[in-house]
């Protein structure tokens, strides 16, 4: 980490381009060494400084009380990895504060977490990093990635040099929001992961139509969530379905609707973890990316696709043997019959576990 000043005052897309952060010239930032080195790059760095001395780095093998900054710069899948990894530190640590500094879509994710004493919104001002005694530096963390057979927690407390002791976490809705939960005597609601057509982890469009199909078929509502796909057209949406596509504006709005859910299936995604992180039953599609990643959510049944060059832990847009698209998702994909008999497994379970009258929910 580093202290930089800009020349003049910039707004700086983040998280995709979905948020920004305001960088205000004359003022002194502390910034992660890889966003330091861009902006060296660019020429938008009025000069770049040695960390000062104090806060310390955080050492997790020492006694540590006071106050810890988490400064976190990720997505939302690595931020909902890092909460185990969070709650650890407060296990082997309970006289340390911990406080994050992050952009706004973590932000919303962090406060839910309810481990932390504040959520910051990053740009990071001098004068509050010099409130702290320690910092976590997350250097480590942002040069990992996939590994076979260890889930992302796992790779991040290797990477800290933390034990990780917490190994889930569910996450706490506000509590008029935490009201929300799926309705026991309704009809069976599934949650679609739907969108990103363009990363190579994404289930198909036409098998995830074939999917709805089916679970329509056997009486269950199907609602879609994540981005809009041009990939993924309906010409009319029959009843049994609600298309929330793009209307999921804030965390909260999406949190709210996966809590509601009977059953929730998602390709390796933002959406997936953060279903399990609510403790919601998941069903994980797996294809270029690996189901370890899925291992530490105890209601997550993880489906991978058969394909002999599966995994190969890459999840962008290209696939690393030339295809012009993923061929685990080809005809070693997962297929929506098996899908959906998970599906109906887990929707069997939910409703036997209800209680069949108000008397016995009392």
């Amino acid at each position: 980490m580093q202290v930089v000043a800009v020349r003049k005052s910039i707004t700086v897309p983040v998280e995709k381009g979905h948020n920004t952060i305001t960088l205000r010239a004359g003022v002194r930032y502390v910034m992660h060494d890889t966003e330091v080195d861009s902006g060296v790059a660019a020429g938008v760095w009025k000069r770049v400084e040695p960390l000062p001395e104090a806060p310390a780095r955080f050492n997790p093998r020492q006694t540590c009380t006071g106050q810890l900054l988490v400064p976190f710069i990720g997505g939302l899948g690595e931020a909902i990895s890092t909460l185990p990894v969070l709650a650890s530190i407060r296990r082997q640590h309970p006289e340390l504060t911990l406080d994050v500094t992050t952009t706004p879509g973590p932000a919303e994710l962090f406060a839910m977490s309810g481990q932390l004493h504040s959520v910051r919104t990053y740009p990071l001002r001098l004068e509050a990093w010099r409130r702290y005694e320690h910092y976590l530096t997350m250097e480590g963390v942002h040069e990992t990635g996939q590994q076979p057979g260890r889930p992302q927690p796992e790779v991040f407390a290797a990477a800290l040099g933390i034990e990780l002791t917490d190994r889930t976490f569910q996450l706490k809705l506000p509590e008029a929001a935490d009201e929300v939960d799926a309705d026991d005597s309704a009809t069976p609601v599934v949650g679609l992961a739907v969108g990103e057509g363009e990363s190579l982890r994404a289930y198909p469009a036409p098998l995830l139509r074939e999917l709805v199909s089916l679970l329509v078929g056997h009486g269950i509502g199907c609602v879609l969530l994540g981005r809009l796909d041009p990939a993924w057209v309906l010409p009319e949406s029959p009843p049994m379905i609600t298309d929330l596509r793009g209307k999921t504006k804030t965390l909260l709005d999406l949190a709210v609707w996966l809590r509601a859910m009977t059953v929730v299936v998602a390709h390796d995604s933002m959406i997936l973890h953060l279903a399990a992180a609510l403790g919601r039953p998941t069903i994980a599609l797996f294809g270029p990316t690996s189901r370890d990643h899925a291992s530490l959510h105890p209601r997550t049944t993880s489906l991978a696709s058969a394909a002999p060059c599966a995994p190969c832990h890459e999840a962008g847009q290209r696939c690393p043997k030339g295809y012009d698209r993923c061929i685990a998702w080809d005809d070693d994909a997962v297929r929506p019959q098996t899908v959906a008999d998970a599906v109906l497994e887990r929707v069997s379970q939910h409703r036997a576990a209800a209680p069949t009258s108000l008397a016995a929910a009392k």
